[in-house]
């Protein structure tokens, strides 16, 4: 098939989507499909001034330009990038199939068949409070909900990572749940090269950008409560740099997707932790969870949102039911003082992930549900 694949950034970047978009087209490329990329947001001089950016507040020289939000997400916005998207889709010819990354552009040919990929809802991103959407004035709001609804609404079919979402779509935007197929998301690390190093002393893994929405305050309090009980433990921080000094804790920092070497260095990381712990106060669908599984991790998160969907409590780790950093702790010292176990959930979280949650999985079963949705449109 020819494929348009299309998000905000460039599909093949590896950071557009937290790196979904590349490996998932990536897969889809390697069943024998041409992918056709565009980027469809990219802000040019007449959008600039319309309102696009605006500036952070602080002292120079970290004064800088940002998108604005109530500009992104306005239906003038939405219509705007949308035609954008239109004429580049007029000059390419012979289309089995657009799939788009996000719910931000609309094609206005509808005999080609569209589908879309979202790890959550505008609704659900909202009453979290999270990411830019939130930030805009209640009207706008309300503008990108009623934009997503009509891309929704449009799809011939809507993937998404989790029963979570699949759930929102339903019951927020009354669209009938054999439309929604939960494809879920594989992790960004090949198979072929994970080896489990172990380490010398009992250490817990933490890997996110965002340290306050991926939970690091909490599992720090419930760290200062391991280390009372596990002298040796140690904490490792990747992807961000809080402010922390202390004892046992390794603050690694950002690493660049794009860099092989701090990809190798983000193995290594995995291949040597003994339990992988975020506790989000949202995530859609953490794929750091899975990668975690696919090196054998036994992991310690929280049972919110779509959370057991990636660990199976009792099997592949341990979802702690309350936000409390005492029966965190205790989840953590259990699996850092007891190496069967750590190793029991941990193999069985590599093999589920080995089943369920590599790309190839991924995208072979996005292929079967398009193959069946063509042939049923076309026949109808």
């Amino acid at each position: 098939m020819r494929i348009v694949a299309c998000a905000a950034e460039d599909p093949w970047d590896p950071c557009t989507f937290s790196g979904y978009s590349n490996r998932l087209f990536s897969a889809l490329a390697a069943a024998s499909n041409e992918i056709l990329p565009i980027a469809t947001s990219k802000i040019g001089l007449s959008d600039i001034l319309r309102g696009a950016l605006t500036i952070d507040p602080g002292r120079w020289p970290r004064i800088r330009p940002r998108v604005n939000p109530n500009w992104y997400w306005s239906r003038g916005s939405f219509e705007v990038m949308a035609k954008r998207f239109n004429r580049k889709l007029n000059n390419t010819a012979g289309i089995d199939a657009i799939i788009q990354i996000g719910t931000h552009i609309l094609p206005s040919d509808r005999a080609t068949p569209f589908y879309c990929v979202t790890d959550a809802t505008i609704r659900q991103v909202t009453e979290a409070g999270k990411f830019s959407v939130s930030n805009c004035s209640p009207s706008v709001i309300e503008e990108a909900m009623a934009c997503q609804r009509e891309v929704f609404r449009r799809c011939w079919q809507i993937f998404v990572l989790s029963e979570w979402t699949a759930s929102g779509i339903v019951s927020d935007y009354g669209i009938s749940r054999d439309r929604v197929s939960v494809i879920g998301a594989g992790a960004n690390v090949p198979v072929t090269s994970i080896q489990r190093a172990g380490s010398s002393s009992p250490s817990i893994l933490f890997v996110g950008y965002d340290w306050e929405r991926k939970g690091g305050p909490l599992l720090l309090e419930a760290f200062r409560v391991v280390k009372k009980k596990v002298p040796s433990a140690e904490l490792m921080v990747v992807g961000c740099s809080p402010p922390v000094e202390e004892r046992g804790i390794k603050i690694i920092g950002k690493l660049n997707p794009r860099s092989q070497t701090d990809r190798i260095k983000l193995v290594k990381l995995y291949s040597q932790a003994s339990v992988f712990s975020i506790l989000p106060t949202f995530d859609p669908f953490p794929n750091v969870l899975l990668e975690a599984a696919m090196f054998g991790l036994p992991i310690v998160s929280v049972d919110e949102g779509s959370r057991r969907e990636a660990v199976i409590d009792g099997v592949t780790g341990f979802l702690a039911t309350h936000r409390d950093p005492e029966a965190i702790a205790a989840l953590l010292i259990r699996l850092l003082t007891d190496a069967p176990l750590a190793h029991e959930l941990g193999d069985a979280a590599r093999e589920r992930a080995i089943r369920q949650f590599t790309w190839p999985v991924v995208a072979g079963a996005m292929l079967n549900d398009i193959k069946r949705r063509n042939s049923e449109l076309r026949n109808s």
